[in-house]
């Protein structure tokens, strides 16, 4: 008799166990707790069990008015749009007269990261440069926490390798060899913030390789002005050979000659023009009478 009088009670206690709920909610963060403005922050409170009394649930954060939510028996939900960082807490109550319940659950506070300027690269060197010559871009970010930010660096579709790379939070240099697969192509920086999912892209700027044969085949000044000039062709970088040198020569030597020949026919023209003309001055100073040695038609008649 004592034996079922002890599991009685035992089995009493664990069901009575059973409806008496943890200390206050349990409280969840559905989405991320790093947010951009706009976007929209979940959270969920829950208990695990109160018995068959209803709660009435309460969301709390800062200093708004208490906000509802959606609840479902021993659940609760909240969606808010949100433009600031704010902090939010669930209160669940029941005013059962066997089971009085009233508890807060703890605070799960939501960040909220503004959306930032685009970052600005600087050139720190020509974009006009001579292969194997060292290139250095700087770029950097404001207004944007320095944590957890990687930097990346293109030219086209070529990744700029990384290892002389100079990071401090939102400042990033590279240096890197001048090659000429990055000839003609649009460098940039890309900033990636993880926290908060922000991910831009800087200013382009173009470059322009000089190969290491166009140097060897062109003078000091002519290589100044080259490397003043916005493109380079890869063509224009090698030097000219025999063939090439020879069909130039030879379209310069028969251009000279062509020359020389309208020159000789022009010359020609003009002697037989101003042999005509001292002609006709001969006949005019014969036929003249003022420059005749013979008696005029006057004196003849005189006589």
């Amino acid at each position: 008799m004592e034996y079922i009088l002890f599991f009685t009670l035992c089995l009493l206690s664990a069901v009575a166990g059973d409806n008496r709920p943890p200390t206050k909610p349990m409280i969840y963060a559905i989405s991320s707790t790093n947010l951009r403005p706009g976007e929209n922050m979940h959270v969920k409170c829950n208990l695990t069990s109160l018995g068959y009394p209803s709660i009435t649930w309460r969301w709390f954060c800062d200093n708004e008015p208490p906000i509802n939510g959606t609840s479902i028996e021993l659940e609760t939900y909240l969606s808010l749009n949100v433009s600031k960082s704010i902090g939010c807490r669930c209160r669940g109550t029941s005013l059962s007269s066997y089971n009085e319940y009233d508890e807060f659950s703890d605070l799960v506070q939501f960040l909220v990261f503004p959306i930032n300027d685009p970052p600005v690269m600087i050139s720190l060197s020509p974009m006009i440069m001579s292969e194997g010559e060292d290139v250095s871009l700087i770029c950097s970010v404001s207004k944007l926490s320095d944590l957890d930010i990687t930097w990346t660096w293109y030219c086209g579709k070529h990744r700029i390798p990384c290892d002389r790379t100079e990071q401090d939070g939102t400042i990033s240099k590279i240096t890197f060899r001048a090659e000429m697969k990055y000839h003609q192509q649009f460098c940039y920086c890309k900033v990636n913030q993880s926290l908060v999912h922000y991910v831009a892209y800087s200013n382009v700027k173009r470059m322009s390789i000089v190969s290491e044969a166009a140097v060897q085949c062109l003078s000091p000044m002519t290589y100044a002005n080259v490397t003043r000039m916005p493109i380079v062709s890869e063509d224009a970088t090698q030097c000219l050979s025999a063939v090439t040198f020879g069909a130039t020569t030879g379209l310069l030597l028969a251009s000279i000659v062509a020359l020389s020949i309208v020159v000789v026919l022009l010359c020609v023209r003009l002697k037989k023009n101003n042999g005509a003309k001292e002609i006709k001055s001969s006949d005019e100073v014969h036929q003249n009478p003022m420059f005749s040695n013979e008696s005029s038609y006057e004196s003849l008649q005189r006589n």
